[in-house]
């Protein structure tokens, strides 16, 4: 009777469990993505705003700005979310959001390649950095909202 070694049952229900891991935050990312109540960048709306003018202007520059409030921001985030939404033919939170998404999780990609390749190319070590850094508050936070920094972060 031959049963496997105890080490090779643990490395297999850990790399189950990361698996896992990463699939519970991806889910959790991407629920209420529409959602007004998600946590996010107080300043989100404002953003979202300054896309809304400029898609109605419709030109790439000069972004339209809110009388006496200074726009922070590059203009690469907002012609982001006019790209995301249509020039605003598909306006929604979603919409906005899903962009900023597809940075987090490439970004949690390259962290998940860098630890793969450290590691001598272990897979459960590169699951692992992947499920860390999306475990993150703050990444989780704004890795969510509209216009904040996962282009700069990736």
């Amino acid at each position: 009777m031959h049963s496997k070694p105890a080490h090779n049952r643990n490395t297999g229900l850990n790399f189950s469990m990361a698996v896992t891991g990463l699939l519970l935050s991806v889910c959790t990312y991407v629920y209420g993505i529409g959602s007004i109540h998600i946590l996010r960048n107080g300043d989100e709306l404002v953003y979202a705003h300054i896309t809304r003018l400029t898609s109605l202007a419709g030109r790439w520059l000069p972004l339209q700005g809110i009388p006496g409030m200074q726009n922070t921001k590059p203009p690469l985030l907002f012609w982001q979310g006019l790209l995301s939404t249509g020039w605003g033919d598909c306006w929604s939170l979603a919409a906005l959001r899903w962009p900023s998404l597809v940075w987090t999780f490439a970004t949690a990609l390259l962290c998940g390649l860098l630890a793969w390749r450290l590691s001598a190319r272990n897979v459960f070590k590169g699951i692992l950095a992947a499920l860390f850094y999306l475990a993150f508050f703050s990444t989780y936070r704004y890795g969510r909202p509209f216009l904040t920094n996962p282009p700069e972060t990736f």
